[in-house]
C-alpha cells in the first residue's frame, strides 16, 4: 500500500507542534485524550487531519489567572519539615510542589537525600507537568542541578521553556525565564564565558529585581568549598579565568542578593596559596571570609577558614589553627540540622588532621571507606580523597592504588584540581608497592601541569612520601622554579614539626575551646541543662558538643569520658 496516500491531508505530531507552537508531547497527549478530532494512531506516533482546529488549552483559560498565580510566587511559604515528611511518605508530590522545599535540598529526609527525592519526584510527574507551576518546575530543576541528574533537568528546562514561550508576555514571565537562565547559567559550569551569557539575559529580563529562585542562603557552587575545583580547569589559564569568575559575580550577585559574594577574592587566595605566597593568601583569605560575612556566604567562609588552617601550618601558629576549627563547628551549630554542612566540615577537619599526619583522629566511616548513605558529588569526592590520604599515612599502597585509579575513571575532563590530587595520590601508591617507573610516569605528567601554574604547593607536601622525585624532576626539567620548590617544602616541614612538638598528641584539634568546657562539665557528672546554664548555651547546643566530644575521643558514655579526661 502506498504510504502517501495514507496520509496525503494529514500532518505529523511535529508538524502540528510546530504550527501550533505546542511540544509534540502536548500533542501525543491530546490526541490520546480525543481531543483532536479525526486524528488516528499510526504505529507509535499520530498522524492529524491539516483541517483540525486547536483545542482550547486549559493552561490559557484566563491569562489573568495564570498571571495572578505568578505574581505571589515572591510569598510561597517554605514547607515545614514534618510536612514534608508526610507527603514524601505518601508521595503526595504535587503538594510537596507546591510550596518551597528549596531549603531541603541538600537535606536528608527521614533518612533519604532530597537529591534522590527530587529525582523520584521527576520520574512520577513528568508527564504531567501541565499542572504544576514554572516556579515549583524551577525548584525541581535545580533539585535535579545540585544532583547532576544532567538528563533529567535538561528535559525538565526544555518543556519549562517551552510553557512559558507560550505565555502572553509579563514581568512575572520575564522573572520566571530569568530564573531559568540562571538555571542555566550554573548548567554550564565551569565555562564561565557561557554563564555569563546566560546571567547576561537574566539581567536584562529582571531589571532590579532578585531572583526568585537564587538566594544567598543556597549554598554557594552547591556547596563545594574550594573555587579552584569549581573554576579551574585549563592548565595555564587561571588569569583568564579569575577574571571571567569575577566579571561573572559583578553580574550574578545584584541578581541574587549577594550570592557568591567573595568567592574571587577566595579563588585568588587559594591560587597564592598553591604557589607559596602565604602572606597574601592569608590577607586575601580574611578578605573574602569579611565579603562572604557580610551577605552570609557560609560556604565561602568554611573555604576561607580552611585555608587559613592550612597557612597556619606554614607559619607555626596554633592560634589561627584553633580559630579556623571553632569557626568550623560553629558553622555547624549556627545551622544544626544542616546534615550537608556537619558533613562538610567532618571532612574538612579530617583533611587538616592528614595534613598533620594524625589519621587515627579521623571518623571510623573515613578510615574505612565505607559510607552508610548517598553523598551529593562534591562531598563524595572529598570523602574519597581524604580516604586516599588515610591509606597513604597508614602505608596500605596496594589499597591507595586501587582506590585512587577508581576514582580518576569517574572524573570528568574538567575536573583537572581534582584530578591532579588524586594522580599525586596514585603516583604516592605505585612508590609504595616498588612500581617505580610507574610512579615517575605519573609525576612527569603531573608536574608538566602543575608547572603551568605554579602550583609548586602540591609537589612540596607530598614530596616525603615521594621519596623527593619531585625536587629531582624540578631540577633536571624545570630548574628555574627550584628555589621556590625548596622554599615552600622547607617552611611546611619546619611549620608541620613546631605545631607536632608542641602539641604532640594533645593537637588542640582534638577538642575546640568549647568542646573542652563541655567535656569537663560533663565528665563531672553535670546533666545537659545545668551545663546549658552555666554555660550560656542552648540544650540542643550542648547535645552536639557531646556527640562531637564523644566521636573524637572515641567514648560513648560519660564515664567513659571522665577516665579519658582522668578529672574525677
Amino acid at each position: 500500500m502506498n504510504l502517501n496516500l495514507i496520509t496525503k491531508g494529514y500532518m505529523s505530531v511535529r508538524e502540528v507542534s510546530s504550527k501550533w507552537n505546542i511540544s509534540p508531547r502536548r500533542i501525543q497527549k491530546l490526541c490520546s485524550e480525543g481531543r483532536i478530532s479525526g486524528a488516528y494512531r499510526l504505529g507509535n506516533s499520530w498522524l492529524i487531519p491539516e483541517s483540525a482546529t486547536q483545542p482550547t488549552d486549559p493552561r490559557k483559560k484566563t491569562t489573568s489567572k495564570i498571571n495572578n498565580s505568578l505574581s505571589n510566587i515572591s510569598e510561597h511559604q517554605v514547607i515545614p519539615r514534618d510536612k514534608l515528611i508526610q507527603y514524601i511518605q505518601s508521595k503526595k508530590y504535587t503538594e510537596i510542589l507546591s510550596l518551597d522545599f528549596t531549603p531541603w535540598i541538600f537535606e536528608e529526609i527521614d533518612s533519604v537525600s532530597f537529591l534522590e527525592i527530587a529525582l523520584d519526584i521527576y520520574k512520577e510527574i513528568k508527564y504531567n507537568l501541565d499542572n504544576i507551576k514554572p516556579i515549583s518546575a524551577l525548584r525541581l530543576a535545580l533539585a535535579l542541578l545540585t544532583g547532576k541528574n544532567y538528563k533529567e533537568f535538561d528535559d525538565l528546562i526544555n518543556e519549562i521553556s517551552h510553557k512559558l514561550n507560550i505565555q502572553e508576555k509579563t514581568k512575572d514571565i520575564d522573572y520566571l525565564k530569568a530564573d531559568l537562565h540562571l538555571l542555566l547559567a550554573w548548567r554550564e559550569l565551569p565555562y564561565l564565558p557561557k554563564m555569563i551569557e546566560h546571567v547576561k539575559i537574566a539581567t536584562s529580563l529582571l531589571g532590579s529585581s532578585h531572583s526568585r529562585l537564587i538566594t544567598p542562603e543556597f549554598p554557594w557552587g552547591f556547596g563545594v568549598h574550594t573555587q579552584l575545583s569549581l573554576f579551574h580547569y585549563i592548565p595555564g589559564n587561571l588569569s583568564e579565568e579569575l577574571e571571567n569568575l569575577s566579571y561573572f559575580l559583578k553580574l550574578y550577585t545584584p541578581l541574587t542578593q549577594g550570592h557568591g559574594t567573595g568567592a574571587d577574592v577566595l579563588m585568588q587566595a587559594e591560587i597564592a596559596h598553591m604557589q607559596g605566597n602565604f602572606q597574601a593568601s592569608e590577607m586575601l583569605s580574611y578578605q573574602a571570609s569579611f565579603l562572604a560575612q557580610s551577605k552570609n556566604q557560609t560556604i565561602i567562609q568554611l573555604g576561607s577558614a580552611f585555608l587559613l588552617a592550612e597557612i597556619s601550618i606554614f607559619k607555626s601558629n596554633p592560634s589561627t589553627w584553633e580559630q579556623a576549627i571553632n569557626f568550623m563547628e560553629q558553622a555547624i551549630i549556627n545551622h544544626p540540622k544542616n546534615n550537608f554542612l556537619h558533613i562538610e566540615v567532618e571532612l574538612l577537619r579530617s583533611c587538616l588532621l592528614n595534613e598533620l599526619n594524625l589519621p587515627d583522629r579521623l571518623p571510623d566511616w573515613i578510615k574505612t571507606g565505607t559510607l552508610s548513605k548517598k553523598l551529593p558529588s562534591h562531598l563524595y569526592q572529598g570523602f574519597c580523597f581524604i580516604h586516599a590520604n588515610y591509606l597513604m599515612h597508614k602505608q596500605e599502597y596496594a589499597k591507595l592504588v586501587g582506590c585512587t585509579k577508581a576514582f580518576l575513571e569517574l572524573l570528568s575532563p574538567t575536573d583537572f584540581y581534582i584530578r591532579t590530587l588524586f594522580t599525586l595520590l596514585c603516583a604516592i601508591g605505585h612508590l609504595g608497592i616498588g612500581n617505580i617507573e610507574k610512579s615517575e610516569e605519573l609525576l612527569v605528567e603531573t608536574s608538566q601541569l602543575i608547572i603551568q601554574d605554579d602550583f609548586l604547593f602540591l609537589l612540596s607536601v607530598y614530596s616525603w612520601g615521594l621519596n623527593n622525585i619531585p625536587e629531582r624532576l624540578i631540577r633536571d626539567r624545570y630548574p628555574i622554579h627550584l628555589a621556590k620548590y625548596l622554599e615552600i617544602k622547607n617552611q611546611f616541614l619546619e611549620g608541620y614539626n613546631s605545631l607536632r612538638q608542641e602539641y604532640g598528641e594533645t593537637f588542640p584539634s582534638d577538642l575546640t575551646a568549647r568542646e573542652k568546657e563541655v567535656a569537663i562539665l560533663a565528665s563531672k557528672g553535670l546533666r545537659n541543662t545545668e551545663i546549658s546554664e552555666k554555660l550560656m548555651i542552648s540544650e540542643n547546643t550542648v547535645k552536639y558538643h557531646l556527640r562531637s566530644i564523644f566521636q573524637k575521643l572515641d567514648v560513648d558514655r560519660r564515664n567513659k569520658l571522665a577516665e579519658k579526661l582522668n578529672v574525677l
